[in-house]
């Protein structure tokens, strides 16, 4: 077939001899994790495996195809003089809906929101007396239970009508409901990690080890730690909790100072909590190194089996037979939600850090430094997310609604912020990686 004027002009006009064979072509795409995955022309358009990371990268294709130089130059058919169109270079990856799949962690706040609006909480100590008064037979039962020293919360419910202290109260007392709500969750959050990001950073089965981790080995460390020494007061699955007259609660809301309190929560708590959480972080540091997406969700599954596992915990000892509904979605919606904000966040740091961290941990581990050294880079990983949670704990303790929702939502930015930053820096270095190979220009 004869080629157009213009092209055969163009085709004179180039030294073909320069031109290399497809055989001896390469492409390039750079893949999420920094490193740049180099193979044949002939697998242009193909998706290769990332040899640092092991996740699969698309291969730009090959514009045009200068396999068949007769059908590039016909299919061109620029006018003489006219300069050809330029080869695109390589585009960075395009973003997907799951990349933003994130931002389900801060509709699960939605009844954290509404519990705040709503406000109206009612007295524990009002609901009982009035269902007492309804049933004056329980009291002298129920005044023993409070006179003893010995009076426990379990005892008190079980004297009530239908072992809940009225009719707002949303499960009885010795009900087993809870599980199924943990059930529940900890499925569509499993499913929701699934698709966390595109192309997928973890496997499903890594995922179902963390959250496990996070939901087991994470609180039994936290229990281990509280009864080695620490002294801050542990908030968690006593098994039987004691029953105190209005007077002493008020007596000891009115003694406590606020900046203690947030100083308690925020070393006691949130400092404690979030190392436990992030052990598995810091074992398989080197793997996390390798993608910041993967440590992120690695993050949120450690921080959704840990919120599960503590929301059965106080559904069971502290709700059963006394909260209404909307107390059960903000422990099992909104507080899971922000226990993976905080993990991740704290992966996030970790993968960042990687390098400076594994240089402490070895020389802490071969004796070249006291332990103690290794504390200031431990707590720089974890004290964003360790304040965060203590502000939000020790808010909550004085009834300040608002704020520990405020905390929230900056937790769930800063969180966001992370991602979007790593984003933004994968954006940038594809864009300055090198142009094709083969330039064709007139």
């Amino acid at each position: 077939m004869p080629l157009p004027s213009g092209a055969t002009k163009l085709r004179q006009d180039l030294d073909l001899s320069t031109v290399v064979p497809d055989a001896f072509m390469i492409v390039s795409a750079l893949c999420h994790c920094g490193k740049t995955v180099s193979a044949d022309a002939a697998l242009a358009g193909q998706q290769v495996r990332c040899v640092l990371c092991g996740q699969a990268v698309l291969l730009p294709p090959l514009e045009p195809n200068l396999a068949n130089l007769d059908d590039a130059f016909a299919e061109a058919a620029v006018e003489p003089g006219a300069v050809p169109p330029a080869v695109p270079a390589a585009s960075s990856r395009r973003t997907s809906w799951r990349d933003y799949l994130y931002w389900v962690l801060l509709v699960a706040l939605v009844p954290l929101v509404v519990a705040v609006f709503r406000g109206g909480k009612v007295d524990f100590w009002k609901r009982l007396n009035h269902t007492v008064a309804e049933h004056p037979e329980l009291g002298p039962p129920a005044q023993r239970i409070l006179d003893s020293e010995d009076g426990k919360l379990d005892d008190l419910l079980a004297l009530l009508p239908g072992k809940k202290v009225d009719d707002d109260a949303w499960l009885p007392r010795d009900s087993g409901q809870h599980w199924l709500y943990a059930a529940a969750v900890s499925a569509v959050t499993f499913v929701i990690l699934c698709y966390f990001f595109a192309p997928r950073p973890a496997r499903p089965r890594s995922l179902i080890v963390f959250g496990v981790f996070g939901g087991t080995i994470s609180v039994l460390s936290l229990f281990a730690l509280h009864e080695i020494g620490s002294a801050a007061q542990s908030r968690y699955m006593t098994t039987e909790q004691p029953v105190y007259s209005s007077e002493d609660a008020k007596e000891e809301a009115a003694q406590r100072n606020f900046v203690w309190t947030l100083i308690n929560n925020t070393l006691g708590v949130g400092l404690l909590e979030e190392l436990c959480k992030a052990l598995p972080l810091f074992w398989l540091r080197h793997i996390l190194a390798r993608s910041w997406r993967r440590a992120c969700v690695w993050g949120l599954a450690t921080g959704f089996g840990f919120g599960v596992s503590e929301a059965i915990g106080y559904a069971g000892e502290l709700y059963n037979g006394i909260h209404s509904f909307d107390m059960y979605l903000v422990r099992f919606l909104s507080c899971v939600s922000l226990h993976a904000i905080w993990s991740a966040s704290v992966a996030m740091t970790l993968n960042r850090r990687h390098a400076s961290v594994t240089t402490d941990i070895e020389t802490v581990f071969h004796g070249q430094k006291p332990f103690l050294e290794f504390i200031g880079p431990l707590i720089s990983v974890l004290a964003i997310a360790a304040c965060l949670h203590g502000m939000y704990d020790t808010f909550l303790d004085y009834e300040q609604g608002g704020f520990a929702l405020l905390v929230a939502v900056i937790s769930f930015a800063w969180l966001a912020w992370q991602i979007e930053t790593r984003r933004e820096e994968e954006h940038t270095a594809c864009e300055k990686q090198d142009p094709p190979l083969i330039v064709v220009s007139a």
